[in-house]
């Protein structure tokens, strides 16, 4: 057994020598560690402790008899580790660990096993009589098991330790990052530009003064100091006191600032265009306006007509008996009211043709009155146009009392046919 174990060991001290990974250095370093505690401990204290439980493995191994295995030592075996409480699965998972580390201790105390590192032998080892492999076989598992449980929590750490690692560079980072950019805006400088690098194209209106500045600051400065013209304000309040004068024809107040040439008239020129401006603004109100006042007539009207609307349903709805007991005496006359209906209904139609008929008149009159004036100044145009929306207002008006009066006609036949309908029916039910 001990042969085996040191080619195991030989074989993986092979494996060891080139390490791919830090987390395979660190587990090979544990199982070194591991192998050198259990050399170190000492004979003598391993041959007092193999007397005090050699009855314990006795009765394990079955008495001894030359190191064969009894066949109940499967038995046995059950029996101690049903008293120690473990579980046991193939892959020897969900076991408590640290019971098996005490049973650990006491089977290293029964059995003198050395673990020799980079022990290499030439000859494989040969079968040993005196040794019980079943036993030596689970002892192994459980280191096994061991090693396994360690090597995973030295895992967890060093990727805790990874996760740290990473979250104070990363920290780092940030830090450096926020230093150096504060610096750089300390230390960033104005880049100024040159002379050659300025476009000159302010120039001084002033006579006999050709001078060119790249700002209008940099001019207006220029004609206070050199010229006596005030700031750009003064320059303005005074040119706006001598345009109001000459309009008001009164004197032009006295001043000491010298203007520079053909600024009157530049200011005179704005002026204008300011004043056209805002008279094209002002018709163009006027237009909406009026477009406005039209249709705030038109939805007026339509309220008008639905109030009326509700009214005369409302009247009918109240006076439906007195039409009933009207038309009772009046089954006779029902025929005759109906020709003169179809009449009305004719007449309606010839009405909305010849209404069709004078919009078209009017459309013409109308186009011809712009050709007409088309000469005439602005103001006539305007006044025309309001009065043929006036006009227009007054035609939609008489429209809608023409169609308000239908609606009643119109009502009025219903309630006719149906108060005939009733009546006929009465009077077949009496029959029957």
């Amino acid at each position: 057994m001990e042969e085996k174990i040191d080619q195991n060991q030989s074989s993986s001290s092979k494996t060891v020598e080139k390490p791919k990974n830090k987390n395979i250095i660190i587990v090979n370093h544990i199982q070194d560690n591991l192998m050198e505690k259990f050399n170190q401990q000492s004979d003598q204290q391993l041959a007092d402790n193999n007397k005090n439980n050699e009855n314990s493995f006795q009765k394990l191994t079955g008495n001894g008899n030359n190191g064969k295995a009894n066949i109940n030592f499967g038995s046995n075996l059950a029996q101690i580790f049903s008293g120690q409480n473990m579980n046991l699965n193939p892959l020897g998972q969900g076991m408590d660990l640290n019971r098996l580390q005490e049973m650990m201790g006491q089977t290293q105390q029964q059995q003198q096993i050395k673990w020799p590192v980079n022990n290499q032998q030439q000859h494989p080892p040969q079968y040993d009589q005196n040794t019980n492999y079943f036993s030596e076989f689970w002892q192994l598992y459980l280191r096994n098991e061991i090693i396994v449980q360690q090597m995973n929590e030295y895992q967890d750490e060093i990727k805790d330790l990874k996760n740290r690692l990473e979250r104070v560079e990363e920290k780092l980072d940030y830090m450096d990052g926020n230093e150096n950019s504060s610096q750089q805006l300390k230390l960033k400088k104005k880049q100024r530009r040159c002379a050659q690098e300025i476009d000159k194209n302010y120039v001084c209106p002033y006579q006999d003064c050709k001078k060119q500045y790249g700002s209008e600051v940099s001019l207006n400065l220029h004609i206070k100091i050199k010229h006596n013209g005030g700031n750009k304000t003064e320059r303005e309040k005074l040119v706006r006191s001598i345009f109001l004068a000459q309009a008001n024809g009164e004197k032009v107040p006295e001043h000491e600032i010298n203007l520079p040439p053909g600024y009157i008239q530049e200011y005179k020129e704005s002026m204008i265009k300011l004043q056209n401006s805002t008279k094209l603004t002002s018709k163009n109100d006027d237009n909406s306006q009026c477009q406005d006042d039209t249709q705030n007539q038109d939805s007026q009207l339509q309220q008008i007509q639905e109030a009326q609307a509700l009214q005369q349903s409302m009247d009918v709805s109240n006076n439906k008996q007195e039409y009933i007991n009207q038309m009772e005496q009046q089954d006779n006359q029902s025929n005759n009211q109906q020709d003169s209906n179809n009449q009305q209904i004719q007449q309606k139609n010839d009405d909305q043709n010849q209404t069709t008929e004078k919009k078209r008149s009017y459309s013409q009159q109308e186009e011809d009155l712009d050709e007409n004036k088309n000469g005439q100044n602005q103001n006539s145009e305007e006044n025309q146009q309001q009065k043929n929306l006036e006009y227009q207002s007054a035609e939609k008006k008489k429209e809608f009392e023409k169609n308000q009066q239908q609606l009643i006609n119109s009502e009025i036949q219903q309630t006719v046919k149906k108060h005939t309908l009733a009546s006929d029916q009465q009077k077949l039910m009496e029959q029957e």
